[in-house]
C-alpha cells in the first residue's frame, strides 16, 4: 500500500520552486503541491488572523489525533 508525505520546504524564489516542482513531478506521484504565502507579517500584526490560525492548529492537531488513534 502507498504512503502519503506532506513536506513543507523553503525555496528561494519562484525559479527555484517551479525547478523543484518539476524535479519532483518526474521521481514521485504529486498529489498535491502548493504554493504558501508568507504570512509571518499578518500572523505579527493582525490578532484575529493570529487567533484563527491558531483554532486552525489545534483543530489539525486533534483531526490528526483523531485518525491515528482509529488506526
Amino acid at each position: 500500500m502507498a504512503k502519503k508525505v506532506n513536506l513543507t520546504i523553503e525555496l528561494e524564489d519562484e525559479a527555484e520552486i517551479l525547478e523543484f516542482e518539476n524535479w519532483i513531478k518526474y521521481y514521485v506521484t504529486v498529489i498535491d503541491f502548493t504554493h504558501l504565502t508568507d504570512t509571518k507579517e499578518l500572523y505579527e500584526n493582525d490578532s484575529y488572523f493570529r487567533k484563527i490560525s491558531n483554532q486552525y492548529y489545534d483543530l489539525k492537531r486533534l483531526r490528526n489525533d483523531y485518525i491515528n488513534s482509529k488506526l
